[in-house]
């Protein structure tokens, strides 16, 4: 039997990184908002907020995709040099 645990995954960009292209992707195992309230300071920018099931799981695929995402980008730029 698969345990199924719901809570929040979140994309902010905390304050400290606005104006960059850097972002957070998180997860909360509580279904409320304390952990993106308390969790950041004033000025973050909270793109999206999610409520979902196994949210840890979640997490780590969006990490996972983000990379994957990351390193396409970074291929396509080199690759754009050579043009």
């Amino acid at each position: 039997m698969i345990y199924m645990d719901i809570g929040l995954t979140y994309l902010v960009q905390p304050a400290e990184l606005v104006g960059t292209n850097r972002y957070k992707i998180g997860c909360s195992s509580k279904s409320n908002l304390d952990r993106c309230k308390n969790g950041y300071e004033i000025g973050t920018r909270y793109l999206h907020i999610m409520e979902c099931v196994n949210p840890f799981i979640l997490e780590k695929e969006l990490k996972k995709i983000a990379m994957n995402i990351k390193k396409i980008a970074t291929n396509v730029k080199k690759n754009m040099n050579y043009l």
